[in-house]
């Protein structure tokens, strides 16, 4: 393993620990099975505004403060 490997094994095991890799996780399953339900049902005209806004305006800014907090919560 490099130093360049062993570096981002080690950023990453601090930022995602193991609650925090869970909930990433579920955030991440939830479009899948947001997008499966809609598919079961027989489809809707709107899925791609739908998967849109669960997904852009939900989900990734989770995500990103999750990991922001994950980052900068041992430098304060």
């Amino acid at each position: 393993m490099t130093a360049i490997g062993a570096l981002v094994t080690v950023t990453l095991r601090g930022l995602l620990g193991r609650r925090r890799m869970l909930l990433m996780l579920l955030l991440a399953a939830l479009p899948v099975l947001v997008g499966l339900i809609i598919r079961v049902a027989g489809g809707s005209p709107n899925t791609a505004q739908i998967l849109d806004a669960l997904v852009i305006r939900t989900v990734l800014p989770l995500v990103a403060l999750i990991i922001g907090t994950a980052a900068i919560g041992s430098e304060i």
